[in-house]
C-alpha cells in the first residue's frame, strides 16, 4: 500500500524550511517605515507596511524593545532588552536600515548609537518578525 502525503502538508513544510532571515526591506516599503513615537520608558515599535502572500501590502509592527538592549551606550541584539528605558530618542535612517538611537551611558550622558536591521528583521506573510521567532 501506497502512502501519499497531503499536498497542504508538504507545502507547508516546504515553505517553512525556506523561510529566511534578515532582509525584510525587500518586500516592506521603506518609505513607509518608521519608529513609533512612544513615551521614554514604553517600547520602541518599528511599524512598516510589508507584504503579504497575496502580494498587498498591509500595516506591520515588530515590539524592538524585546530584542534589543543598551549597554553602556551601544545597542546589541539580546532577546527582552528593552533599551527603551536607557535610550532618549530613536530614528530609522532609511538609506543604510538602521535603527538609530540616543542612548545613555553609564556615567549618565548620552550618546549616538546604531545598529543594522535588515539582517535579523524578517516578513513573513505580511507580519514583522525577529529572527529568533522565525528561525530558532
Amino acid at each position: 500500500m501506497k502512502f501519499k502525503v497531503p499536498t497542504l502538508i508538504t507545502t507547508a513544510i516546504v515553505f517553512a524550511s525556506t523561510v529566511q532571515c534578515g532582509g525584510w526591506d525587500a518586500s516592506c516599503d521603506i518609505s513607509r517605515t518608521f519608529i513609533a513615537e512612544t513615551p521614554m520608558r514604553q517600547p520602541v515599535y518599528l511599524r512598516s507596511h510589508c507584504k503579504d502572500m497575496g502580494g498587498k501590502y498591509r500595516g506591520t509592527t515588530i515590539n524592538l524593545s524585546r530584542h534589543i538592549e543598551n549597554i553602556k551606550g551601544t545597542l546589541i541584539r539580546k532577546n527582552f532588552g528593552y533599551f527603551s528605558d536607557t535610550c532618549e530618542r530613536c530614528w530609522i535612517e532609511k538609506a543604510s536600515k538602521e535603527l538609530r538611537c540616543w542612548c545613555g551611558k553609564e556615567n549618565g550622558e548620552l550618546m549616538a548609537t546604531k545598529l543594522g536591521l535588515i539582517s535579523w528583521i524578517s516578513n513573513r506573510n505580511g507580519d514583522l518578525l525577529a529572527d529568533a521567532d522565525c528561525c530558532n
